[in-house]
């Protein structure tokens, strides 16, 4: 209880703190804290494990591999020592010496922990083994749920041209946490993908009937209809955005509604005005990326017809 205690305390003192550690004493409260507490303890590996963390934390994995070496010593659970010596290697940019560690935990234990499997799968990405990450993200998902492993085991499906079994992926996920706008932009690309489209409006439809704000769903669902090639149904859909983005931003006029406005006003083509919103969202937010990314590929466009 007190490393659990300590670790706790050590996690939000870090938020405040230098990204950077030069050593392992007299240069930040918690790393003292720690070392103070080794120096009295007749069984110091949890707290050089907390010690590893905290070092991997302030980007310096270099140093946590020393006190990994010492928690070993001192009994802790190989299992959680191995995951942060993974975790270290990965830090230094040895994702195939993290991979051998990994496979050495899983193989040994009966029951290895989802993040053995979730560490292991994006260990895999980075190395270009996305078929055993599939795998992997299986496995950490049938031990627990988690929205971030939903999402890039989709991800990874649809790169593979296998939308169907993403979409498959990302209904498991809502099934088991609820709502989620992030699973369901998901499913609703991938049904897309797959041909789905009438499946796709269906979703869309059920998030209209709940949203407080309608613009982003309708755009969404003009986009569905144009792919599908029903041009006048989309076209309405977008001239009922407009409506909705304009009685939303007369109430309320902050750049996230400018923003989805400008890309209403692009897809009706006008996109002199979509330039405007965004100009006038960008005032407020200069460091807004998405308006950024949105004016630089209308002024494309606005060029490209200049000179046709």
């Amino acid at each position: 209880m007190l490393a659990l205690r300590i670790f706790i305390v050590l996690i939000l003192l870090s938020v405040a703190m230098t990204p950077v550690l030069w050593g392992h004493e007299g240069v930040h409260v918690d790393i003292d804290r720690i070392t103070a507490e080794i120096a009295k303890s007749s069984a110091p590996g949890s707290l050089y494990l907390l010690r590893a963390r905290l070092c991997r934390v302030h980007g310096r994995p270099d140093l946590a591999v020393g006190d990994l070496e010492k928690a070993r010593g001192h009994g802790v659970d190989l299992r959680e020592e191995m995951l942060e010596r993974a975790g270290c290697l990965a830090d230094l940019n040895r994702p195939r010496a993290a991979l051998v560690i990994l496979d050495r935990m899983i193989t040994r234990f009966l029951k290895p922990s989802p993040r053995a499997f979730s560490q292991r799968a994006r260990l895999r990405v980075a190395v270009g083994e996305r078929d055993g990450a599939i795998i992997d993200l299986a496995r950490a998902l049938s031990l627990t749920p988690d929205l971030e492993l939903y999402l890039l085991r989709g991800r990874l499906l649809e790169e593979r041209g296998a939308p169907g079994l993403a979409a498959s992926c990302y209904r498991q996920g809502l099934e088991a946490l609820g709502g989620s706008v992030l699973l369901v932009q998901a499913l609703i690309s991938a049904e897309v993908a797959r041909g789905g489209h009438d499946e796709a409006l269906r979703i869309i439809d059920e998030e209209l009937a709940d949203a407080v704000v309608a613009t982003p769903w309708l755009l969404r669902r003009s986009e569905v209809l144009r792919s599908s090639g029903r041009e006048e149904e989309a076209q309405r859909t977008l001239r009922r955005a407009l409506k909705e983005a304009n009685r939303v931003i007369a109430r309320r006029s902050v750049p996230v509604h400018r923003v989805t406005r400008a890309r209403i006003l692009r897809a009706l083509g006008d996109l002199a005005a979509a330039r405007r919103d965004l100009e006038i969202a960008l005032e407020t937010a200069p460091s807004y990326q998405a308006a950024r990314e949105l004016l630089a590929a209308i002024d494309e466009e606005t060029a490209g017809e200049k000179e046709d």
